[in-house]
């Protein structure tokens, strides 16, 4: 999913930090449908391609520039301490989600476009 961020970021890290938050809270809200429905669960990993984000989301300390993010969005720490959800950092490179968020040469777009088992029509 993608949409808007309802809180200003100042940082690169932060909105991705912030991103991984909101996608922790998705991932908890499925899990929790899973669990209704009696179906297993097994903890969910995360990746992400921003190494600033995913180190405040594993080893998070209480540094000046991060003392200002919301505390709503240290939510994805917890669960990250408790075991019930993983990061993990994935290189740009080979980030399936790139072509939708950025503008592309075109020898990357039609890599991704075979990433994504798409083909094109002549």
């Amino acid at each position: 999913m993608s949409k808007r961020q309802p809180s200003v970021a100042i940082s690169t890290s932060e909105a991705e930090y912030q991103a991984l938050a909101q996608a922790a809270r998705e991932v908890q809200w499925l899990k929790k449908l899973r669990s209704d429905l009696g179906l297993p669960c097994s903890p969910v990993t995360i990746q992400g391609d921003n190494q600033g984000s995913l180190c405040w989301a594993t080893d998070w300390q209480l540094i000046p520039r991060s003392k200002h993010i919301d505390v709503l969005h240290h939510f994805m720490k917890e669960l990250v301490e408790d075991g019930r959800l993983k990061v993990a950092y994935v290189n740009t490179k080979d980030n399936c989600a790139d072509p939708f968020t950025k503008p592309l040469e075109p020898a990357a777009f039609w890599q991704f476009v075979r990433m994504h088992g798409m083909t094109s029509s002549p």
